[in-house]
């Protein structure tokens, strides 16, 4: 059918065209009042043919409107299958969104907890760095004051470290 109806109305001025001659040819016989039988034999055969063809037109427009159901049924499957293959799509695009963000933000969180760790350690470093240097400064104390005890020991001389002897006052005075 190379002709393809679009709209109702051409489609049911077609049909009432149809109609039209089918039932014209009818009239035609009908019209006809006693003529003679090589006449009527003629408008019989109008009348057939005309039948015939109004039969045909009958068949090509079912069979238009059976092809216009089939037309708009596959469409309506191609939009179906469209649709479908669009959200798989789209619903696949989310995915690998979704993955990359749960990717970006372990990364992140790695970077947190290492930033972190790294921070601790340094703090560490630097406590043990300050303990180190503490007992260093305490260490050197100790030792310049038992050097000072020492000095001051050896200065005073080997009385100083036995008993010292007892001071006696004449009596007179």
């Amino acid at each position: 059918m190379a002709c393809v109806l679009h709209s109702s109305r051409t489609l049911g001025a077609v049909a009432l065209a149809a109609l039209a001659v089918a039932g014209g040819g009818g009239l035609a016989g009908c019209s006809s009042g006693g003529g003679s039988p090589k006449a009527e034999s003629e408008l019989t055969e109008e009348a057939t043919e005309r039948s015939e063809e109004a039969a045909q037109k009958r068949q090509e427009l079912a069979e238009i409107t059976k092809d216009r159901e089939d037309l708009s049924e596959l469409e309506s499957k191609e939009r179906e299958e469209k649709a479908e293959a669009n959200a798989k799509s789209r619903e696949h695009e989310a995915e690998v969104k979704a993955k990359k963000r749960e990717e970006h933000s372990i990364k992140e969180a790695k970077k947190i907890e290492e930033a972190a760790a790294q921070k601790i350690k340094r703090r560490e470093a630097e406590a043990k760095a300050e303990r180190e240097k503490l007992l260093a400064k305490t260490k050197k104390r100790e030792a310049a004051a038992r050097r000072q005890h020492e000095r001051e020991a050896a200065k005073q001389g080997p009385a100083a470290t036995t008993t010292p002897a007892p001071v006696t006052t004449p009596a007179g005075q």
